[in-house]
């Protein structure tokens, strides 16, 4: 009986035990498979196209990119699983260093990852797209903060079509060169991010940043053309540049009527907007060195009260030769020019000054050039030497 009753004890522990063991079994066996599922990863888990590929998994996960640490590090360089995330087959650098990645000036700055990858700026395009517009991240290369305007497309270095780089500096940095000079270097030669040079097509002095780059021709800089290749003179921004700063005039050239930049980042020069137009700040010569406040109607495109346009005159107080003098002074007509109605007859003679002007002895048998040589020659009204014609004094013999 005793015996019968220790087997039976004996027998109930037993089955216990198994219990026990086929309970623990159970229950490891099921952590490991829940590991190997997460551990394991599926067919196509490199395959960017793939249903499985990897980088949809880590946007998808609750973890993000730490459901990868686990097995690959917290560096992503291997871990556990022996495996980095940066050699092995897979992007350059990714996750982006949270410190220098954005940062122009650091060694891990993604401009400098993008140069050293063997794929350039396909690295980049495996997660933001083809076009660089977000891609499975959601995270655009051209509007979260970063340049405008990179990769650049296949005719971006070409003169004539919409998606040059003329029409974007133009149309959507509004001539802020700052955004080439990041990558292309301070003085764009291309020992900047960029290993291309700006300088073998801008090759004038100042490279990109030389007047006529954008606007205007050869040493002038004024236009035409416009900041937008007009040449038409009866469009404002063109109108009557080019008598102005025609060096044969002998006029004071773009400081006649405006600030001229030391700099093109020069304050004034740069408004930030396509709308914007050039201030009329008049010079020296337009205020008869202090004397005139001339005003430029913006609404009409007319001049009115400027030394050049007859507002001059010359006390006989001041002169040497005042024998000449019919009255106290001589002095012009002062009229009001249109500026973008070129060749109509608005800088003909008599129309800033009479013939002598107000004030001068009238000699009927002498012409201008008897006394006025080095300006005019004998014979009616014909001026040899612009540069003394309008140049602020009266140049006598």
């Amino acid at each position: 009986m005793m015996r019968t009753s220790w087997i039976g004890t004996m027998g109930r522990l037993g089955a216990a035990l198994l219990t026990v063991l086929l309970v623990a079994s159970a229950v490891g066996c099921a952590d490991l498979a829940n590991e190997a599922v997460i551990g394991a990863h599926p067919d196509g888990w490199i395959e960017r196209g793939g249903e499985n590929f990897h980088g949809m998994a880590v946007l998808e996960s609750a973890f993000k990119t730490e459901s990868c640490t686990t097995c690959h590090g917290e560096d992503y360089q291997g871990g556990t699983s022996g495996v980095s995330c940066s050699t092995s087959r897979c992007h350059e650098s990714y996750p982006h260093p949270e410190a220098d990645f954005m940062n122009p000036q650091a060694g891990e700055f993604h401009g400098n990852v993008v140069l050293a990858s063997a794929t350039k700026e396909a690295v980049c395009s495996t997660c933001h797209g083809a076009d660089y517009a977000g891609g499975r991240t959601g995270v655009s290369c051209y509007g979260s903060g970063c340049h405008g305007n990179y990769p650049h497309g296949p005719v971006f270095g070409g003169p004539n079509a919409a998606a040059t780089h003329a029409a974007y500096v133009r149309d959507g940095a509004h001539w802020d060169l700052g955004q080439c000079s990041t990558c292309h270097g301070e003085t764009y030669d291309g020992k900047g991010v960029a290993d291309k040079t700006c300088l073998t097509c801008h090759n004038r002095a100042g490279g990109p940043e030389a007047c006529d780059t954008c606007h205007g021709q050869g040493d002038a800089g004024a236009p035409p053309p416009d900041l937008y290749g007009h040449f038409e003179t009866t469009r404002v921004s063109v109108g009557a540049h080019s008598v102005h700063v025609d060096p044969a005039a002998g006029l004071d050239a773009c400081v006649t009527c405006h600030v001229t930049p030391a700099e093109f980042e020069s304050a004034g020069h740069l408004d930030g907007s396509a709308e914007a137009r050039a201030e009329i700040v008049f010079g020296p010569m337009a205020t008869g060195y202090g004397k005139l406040t001339p005003v430029y109607s913006a609404a009409n495109a007319t001049c009115a009260g400027s030394w050049c346009h007859g507002g001059f005159e010359f006390p006989k107080s001041e002169s040497r030769n005042q024998w000449i003098y019919s009255g106290d002074s001589i002095k012009g007509i002062p009229s009001t020019p249109t500026w973008n109605v070129v060749g109509s007859g608005e800088a003909a003679c008599a129309t800033c000054h009479g013939l002598p002007p107000e004030g001068h002895r009238v000699f009927p048998q002498l012409k201008c050039g008897f006394c006025h040589p080095s300006a005019s020659t004998t014979e009616d009204f014909v001026i040899v030497d612009k540069t003394l014609h309008a140049n602020g004094k009266a140049d006598v013999y």
